[in-house]
């Protein structure tokens, strides 16, 4: 694990500042591959109203550092150097990785992942992360395969944990179908909002009261 001493947050406890209870905000996988491979396809739309991806670092920022979470960042690992991630994959020009942040690695590689379908291990994932949290959020790609598997794992472990929707892959069609997403979050879109087809209202509803870490929509 690559680590920075985490000095500013070291003094805004000392100073009261903050609590000494543990948060943590996780952001899954941001490469340039993942993040091409949706951006190709929402580009025309998000240029054409003005908007733009950089905003997810924006969110960060206002939901996470300032309210004194510890910052992560997963990345696939070098080849063949299993603790080493690779952040020479990083999209830099999206995610901005600040000195105090942690980058850590998910123990495979990504040509592994891709050819051979060998997904990382959310045991050795979590225990990267401090102990004791009292609070994990978790961001990244994608919403409905690693980062949906890796809260799961980590509510099994009675970790209190959720998914902030609006800064994963989901972020895109929520920009595009609500306009642009606030920087603090007060409410949810509703399924109105969402223009979510009635016929696949049920069937949502059903999904998401089998995952407490996804917020519910109504």
């Amino acid at each position: 694990m690559l680590r920075v001493s985490s000095l500013e947050l070291y003094k805004k406890w000392e100073s009261g500042d903050i609590s000494d209870d543990i948060k943590v905000f996780l952001f899954m996988y941001p490469i340039e591959e993942f993040f091409d491979s949706i951006w190709k396809h929402r580009k025309t739309c998000f240029q054409a109203d003005g908007y733009s991806p950089k905003r997810i670092d924006e969110i960060i920022q206002a939901r996470y550092r300032d309210k004194g979470y510890e910052v992560y960042w997963l990345l696939f690992s070098a080849e063949h150097i299993m603790e080493e991630p690779n952040i020479s994959r990083i999209k830099s020009d999206i995610f901005t990785v600040y000195p105090n942040d942690n980058v850590i690695s998910a123990g495979v590689s990504f040509s592994l992942h891709v050819n051979c379908k060998v997904y990382p291990d959310a045991e050795y994932i979590l225990s990267q992360l401090p102990d004791d949290i009292e609070s994990l959020a978790i961001g990244g790609f994608h919403l409905d395969d690693c980062v949906d598997f890796l809260a799961s794992v980590a509510h099994k472990k009675q970790i209190n944990v959720k998914v902030d929707e609006d800064v994963t892959d989901f972020f895109f069609a929520i920009t595009i179908l609500c306009g642009l997403i606030p920087l603090i979050r007060e409410k949810y879109p509703t399924l109105d909002e969402m223009e979510v087809y009635p016929h696949k209202r049920e069937m949502i509803i059903r999904y998401r009261k089998k995952r407490p870490w996804l917020p519910k929509l109504v």
